[in-house]
């Protein structure tokens, strides 16, 4: 479920932040963990659902192919059922309390859907893609926590984003050509 990703939640409450104007007595905390709650089971059940469909190529990679699924520690179908049930909870926890994060979710899903069988197979394509999410997060936190956003913070955080995603994608290329998979 790679819950060390859970520090991309920072991005939400720092856009909550930057929408309130650094208030803290505004943001409401409960509100705050439910919305981690939902937002995190989504993101585990994208997770699983990502690493199931790079099933075949993670096995041949010397690192991912350590992996739960990869090494086939957990099988396939459990993975996605797992993988599904966790979707639904985050979408059951969404609906009732705002529409916002419940259409944010479906984006996120949908979005993440796209980059998991398209996007990511497109070089240059899938820095970009990648980069999308991390803005959408601080867009996320100022609507859902303020009802604002602020369009250059945001465009800024893309470029930023999309420019780490291409020197990771750079340095994982490297990797490869060292070992001699490439």
């Amino acid at each position: 479920m790679k819950p060390f990703r859970m520090i991309f939640f920072l991005e939400v409450i720092l856009g909550a932040l930057i929408g309130l104007n650094f208030n803290f007595l505004l943001l409401d905390i409960k509100e705050l963990l439910l919305v981690f709650v939902s937002f995190q089971m989504l993101y585990s059940g994208i997770y699983i659902i990502n690493d199931l469909i790079d099933y075949k190529k993670d096995r041949n990679d010397p690192v991912k192919s350590k992996r739960i699924i990869s090494s086939g520690l957990i099988k396939r179908k459990y993975a996605f059922v797992f993988s599904l049930i966790l979707i639904l909870i985050a979408l059951f926890i969404a609906f009732p309390y705002s529409i916002i994060l419940a259409g944010f979710e479906i984006f996120f899903l949908f979005f993440n859907l796209i980059y998991s069988f398209i996007l990511k197979k497109m070089p240059y394509v899938d820095s970009f893609s990648n980069g999308v999410t991390h803005p959408m997060r601080f867009v996320f936190g100022m609507i859902l926590f303020s009802g604002g956003f602020n369009f250059y913070l945001i465009f800024s955080i893309f470029i930023l984003s999309s420019g780490l995603s291409f020197l990771k994608r750079l340095r994982e290329l490297k990797q490869r050509i060292l070992l001699g998979l490439v």
